[in-house]
C-alpha cells in the first residue's frame, strides 16, 4: 500500500494504547490485509489448478461456462435492486438490518421472476446466442442470481460491522468448493461445461451459507428485535435512488462487462469464447485478489471520511495505492501475455494470451476504477454513473459489432479495450477530482509511477522483440524486473513500507499484551 490513510492508528503512542485501539479499529492496510489473505488463498488456488483445468477441459467447455456466468452476472447485479449498497450508509444498525432483510427479500423476488422468464423463453435465448448447448443450463441461472445477490448483501453487512476476516473465510470456502468440483468432474471424465457451471453455483452457495450462519449467530437478536415490514418499507423509500438510478447504472455496467462473451458467441465460435474466458479470467485475478478487497474497505472508509470532512486524503491515498499495485504487472502483460499462456496453460492456449495482451491496459483502468467507483454512492452521484454506463454500453457494443461484422476477433477486442480505457479513465479521474483531489496531483501520481515502470518495461520489450528470448527466459527476466521494481518503490517510499509493516506490528503488540 502506498500511503497510510489518516485513519491509521499512531504506533508511536504508548504500547498499551496501541494494543487497546487496535482491537477497536483496524487500519486501512490491516483491514485490506484481512480480506486479502482469503483472496490470496482463493485466487492462488485457482491459479494453481488453472493449468490442470486447461488440460482437462476444452476451450468449448470454458466458453459454455463463461456464457452461463455472463448471463447470470448481468441479472445478478440487480438481484437486490442495488439496495445492498445502501447497507453501509445508515448511522443506526437497526436501519441497516432492515435494509439487509429487504435486500434478501428482493433477491428472492427477482430470482423467481427470472425463473419464470427463462422457463418460458430459454429455447429462444439459446437460439439468439447461437449457443444451443446452453439450453439445459438456463434454468439454473435464477439460483446463481439469488446466491450472488445474497453474498453481496451479506458482505456489505460484514463491511459495515468490520468483520473482514469473515469475508476472507467465505472466499476460501468459495474457492475450495469451486476448485474441488472442477477437478473432480474433470478427472472423473465429466469434462463438459456443465461441471464448471455446477462448480460456480456451489461455490457461491458455500459462501452464502457460511456468511448467513455467522451473521445470524452474532446478530440474531438485533434482527429479531429490529426487522419489521414497516421499517423495511421505510428503508426502501429512503434509499429509493438505488433502484431508480443505481440499478440501471449497475445493469448497464454489467452488460458492458459481459458483452464480449455474449457477442463473441453470436459472431464467432465457442472456441473464441473459451479463449476470451480464460484470458479474461487470468486478467481479472488482480482485481479479484486485491482490487475487490480494497474496494470493500474503501467504501466503508470513504463513507466515514465523508462525514468527517477528510474524504480527499483517503481517496488520494487509495488512488495512489491502486496505481502502484496495478500499473507494472498489467502493463507487463501487454508484452508477455502470449508467452505466459504458452508456458502455463500449453501451446493450445496461445491465442488466449494474445487476447490478454489486447485487454491488459483496459484491465488496469478497470482495476483502478472498481474501488473508486464506490464514490458515486458516497457522493450521491448516481445519475452521473447512469449516464456514464449508458455511454460505456453503447461504445462497447458498437466496437464488438464492428469487429464481428468484419469477422476479425482482434479488431473486436481491440476496439472494446480502447473504449473501456477512455471511458474508465475519464470516470475514475472525474470521481477522484470530485472527492477533492486536484487534477495536478492525479496526473503527477500517474506520471511518477509510469516513469518508474518505463525502463523495466522497455528492457523486457527489447529482450522479446530484438533479442528474441524464449518464453521461459522472458518470463524469468520479467519476474526479476518485477522484484527490482517493487524493491525500488519500497526504498523510495517509507510510508508504503510502514503501511505494509503496520499490520504485522499491530499483531505483535496484540500478542505481547495478551
Amino acid at each position: 500500500m502506498a500511503d497510510i490513510p489518516q485513519t491509521e492508528e499512531n504506533l508511536s503512542q504508548t504500547e498499551t494504547e496501541s494494543s487497546k485501539s487496535s482491537t477497536v479499529k483496524g487500519s486501512f492496510a490491516s483491514d485490506v490485509l484481512k480480506i486479502g489473505v482469503g483472496a490470496t488463498f482463493a485466487q492462488g488456488l485457482l491459479v494453481l489448478i488453472a493449468p490442470v483445468l486447461s488440460r482437462l477441459y476444452a476451450p468449448e467447455a470454458f466458453g459454455l461456462a463463461a456464457l452461463f456466468i455472463s448471463i447470470s452476472n448481468v441479472i445478478a447485479v440487480i438481484a437486490c435492486l442495488r439496495y445492498d449498497l445502501s447497507i453501509m450508509l445508515p448511522e443506526k444498525d437497526e436501519e441497516a438490518a432492515n435494509l439487509l432483510a429487504a435486500s434478501i427479500a428482493l433477491g428472492v423476488i427477482v430470482s423467481a421472476l427470472t425463473f419464470l422468464v427463462f422457463f418460458l423463453s430459454r429455447a429462444g435465448i439459446a437460439q439468439l446466442l447461437n449457443f444451443p448447448d446452453i439450453f439445459p443450463y438456463l434454468l439454473l441461472v435464477p439460483l446463481s442470481v439469488f446466491l450472488f445477490g445474497a453474498v453481496r448483501a451479506l458482505n456489505y453487512w460484514n463491511s459495515r460491522t468490520k468483520q473482514y476476516s469473515r469475508v476472507s473465510v467465505a472466499r476460501v470456502f468459495n474457492s475450495i468448493s469451486t476448485a474441488g468440483i472442477q477437478l473432480g468432474g474433470g478427472f472423473s471424465g465429466y469434462t463438459r461445461g456443465g461441471s464448471l457451471i455446477l462448480a460456480f453455483i456451489l461455490g457461491w452457495g458455500a459462501s452464502a451459507v457460511f456468511l448467513g450462519l455467522c451473521i445470524w449467530r452474532e446478530n440474531s437478536q438485533l434482527f429479531l428485535s429490529s426487522v419489521r415490514w414497516r421499517k423495511m418499507w421505510a428503508g426502501l423509500v429512503r434509499y429509493r435512488k438505488f433502484p431508480l438510478v443505481s440499478s440501471w447504472s449497475g445493469l448497464f455496467n454489467s452488460i458492458s462487462l459481459q458483452t464480449p462473451v455474449l457477442l463473441l458467441a453470436v459472431f464467432f465460435s465457442p472456441v473464441q469464447v473459451g479463449f476470451y474466458a480464460l484470458g479474461h479470467r487470468v486478467l481479472r485475478m488482480p482485481m479479484d485478489l486485491v482490487g475487490a478487497a480494497i474496494a470493500q474497505v474503501f467504501y466503508q472508509r470513504a463513507s466515514e471520511a465523508h462525514h468527517q470532512g477528510n474524504l480527499a486524503a483517503v481517496v488520494d491515498n487509495v488512488f495512489r495505492q491502486l496505481i502502484l499495485i496495478g500499473m507494472f504487472p498489467l502493463l507487463l502483460l501487454t508484452i508477455i501475455g502470449e508467452e505466459l499462456f504458452v508456458v502455463v496453460f500449453g501451446a493450445n492456449w496461445a491465442e488466449a494470451g494474445i487476447y490478454m495482451q489486447i485487454l491488459a491496459i483496459w484491465t488496469f483502468f478497470a482495476f483502478i476504477s472498481n474501488p473508486i467507483s464506490t464514490l458515486v454512492n458516497t457522493l450521491e452521484k448516481q445519475e452521473i454513473a447512469l449516464i456514464f454506463n449508458v455511454i460505456l454500453v453503447v461504445s462497447r457494443v458498437t466496437s464488438l459489432i464492428i469487429g464481428g461484422i468484419a469477422g476479425n476477433v482482434y479488431l473486436a477486442l481491440g476496439l472494446f479495450s480502447a473504449s473501456g480505457v477512455l471511458s474508465w479513465m475519464w470516470f475514475s479521474l472525474w470521481l477522484v477530482n470530485k472527492a477533492g483531489v486536484p487534477f495536478f496531483r492525479i496526473f503527477s501520481t500517474f506520471a511518477y509511477f509510469l516513469v518508474l515502470c518505463a525502463p523495466f518495461l522497455a528492457s523486457i520489450a527489447f529482450s522479446k522483440y530484438y533479442l528474441q528470448l524464449g518464453s521461459l527466459e522472458l518470463l524469468g527476466l520479467s519476474g526479476i524486473a518485477a522484484l527490482i521494481f517493487y524493491a525500488i518503490v519500497l526504498m523510495r517510499d517509507r510510508k508504503l513500507l510502514m503501511a505494509l509493516l503496520s499490520p504485522l506490528q499491530r499483531y505483535c503488540l496484540k500478542i505481547k499484551f495478551q
